[in-house]
């Protein structure tokens, strides 16, 4: 490590990163072209650059950690988020303690901007060193020919039609609005939301019925998984559903709901033939309080109730104790610091497991009864968002 330099990289050093990470990713997963993986981050004219911390030996990237800063919007709250992606190490520099460099680099400077939360995909064991946990989750649902045969016999899939975005990009700025009005959603702009929609290699199309808009889908290219569904009437579902099978052949489609999509999961948990619950991302939560005050807020908003209580949550760090004060009272949820007594004291790991994991290592029956109710927090984030 003596011999290396440690620094930040710019839009200037283009060529060496996309470089190094078409190196180390196809070396360690076979064919990888960042450039068409990521349009948004790795196009020659990216609409969202990332923060670039590497480890450079002789002026060559040896090591690289990405971070890509994004606002999520939560009931039109901003939750300030930091994906973590790219993170890579050439394979003849291994075992020099660069990454863990990096890393360190990187929410360094998430910290000095503020973040919240940061997130990213990878080996749980691998960035559990670095304090992140599985968390966020998402339903998916297996809807099958036979599913669609019998359960939506009635339904009608007349005049509906599934068009690329750039066969229809009079529709564009009404996918973006439609998707812009989640409650959870990371705000793309208007100008860039078809080539964020092609993120790792997702093929976008537009719904429509009689040639007006109803909707979009941000599918996988051979049609078997549709990653984003956004409809203007939720209604529609079934009639959209049968129309995809009838438009594309497929023998079965995997559909990926967020959790505050709330209306259309009874449709799918009638009619599909399985159904599983997953963690999105791993998580590391920077600013605690900010981070359980929307997504508690927005707990509520989903479920229309929530019981009534409140749950000092501590969470330890080396030098100390904080407490976390999560309060629901009638139509109201927030969580702040405060001094109070805690009821439970868990590690920034432990705490991160247990508000946002779906199924948390944490000791349970050590938590409020009422309080199960309020968690996990309904954290998600779509994939044409990660990065």
């Amino acid at each position: 490590m003596q011999d290396a330099i440690f620094e930040k990289a710019y839009f200037e050093h283009y060529d060496d990163i996309i470089e190094h990470a078409n190196f180390v990713f196809s070396h360690a997963h076979g064919s990888c072209e960042f450039k068409t993986m990521l349009p948004k981050s790795y196009s020659e004219n990216p609409v969202m650059w990332p923060e670039h911390f590497v480890a450079r030996e002789k002026d060559r990237i040896r090591a690289l950690v990405g971070l890509l800063p994004m606002d999520l919007c939560v009931l039109n709250d901003p939750v300030k988020l930091g994906f973590i992606g790219t993170v890579s190490v050439n394979p003849y520099a291994r075992g020099r303690g660069y990454m863990k460099k990096c890393m360190a680099m990187a929410e360094e400077h998430a910290r000095a901007e503020g973040m919240d939360l940061l997130a990213l995909g990878g080996q749980r064991q691998r960035y559990g060193y670095f304090g992140f946990e599985k968390g966020g989750f998402y339903a998916s649902y297996t809807v099958n020919k036979s599913n669609c045969r019998h359960a939506l016999s009635d339904a009608d899939p007349s005049g509906i039609r599934f068009v690329p975005f750039d066969e229809a990009t009079e529709h564009l700025s009404a996918a973006c609005a439609l998707h812009n009005s989640a409650p959870c959603t990371v705000a793309r702009p208007e100008e860039h939301f078809a080539v964020i929609a092609c993120s790792y290699y997702l093929a976008p199309l537009m719904i429509l019925k009689d040639d007006a808009f109803i909707g979009y889908a941000l599918t996988s290219q051979n049609r078997d998984h549709i990653q984003e569904l956004r409809l203007a009437d939720d209604s529609l579902a079934s009639n959209i559903v049968k129309a995809y099978f009838a438009a594309f052949g497929v023998s079965e489609v995997q559909i990926r709901l967020a959790p505050h999509q709330k209306s259309l999961m009874p449709l799918f948990n009638r009619i599909c033939e399985n159904m599983t619950v997953q963690p999105d991302n791993m998580y590391r939560i920077l600013n605690f309080d900010r981070v359980a005050d929307a997504f508690l807020r927005l707990k509520l908003s989903i479920e229309g109730t929530l019981p009534d209580g409140v749950f000092n949550l501590g969470i330890r760090t080396d030098s100390s104790v904080r407490n976390l004060c999560l309060r629901v009272e009638g139509n109201a949820a927030s969580a702040r610091f405060t001094n109070d007594e805690s009821d439970i004291v868990l590690s920034e790991s432990e705490a991160c497991d247990l508000l946002l994991s779906p199924m948390p290592y944490a000791d349970m029956s050590r938590v409020p009864f009422f309080a199960r109710a309020w968690l996990p927090l309904p954290v998600s984030i779509e994939i044409a968002d990660g990065f």
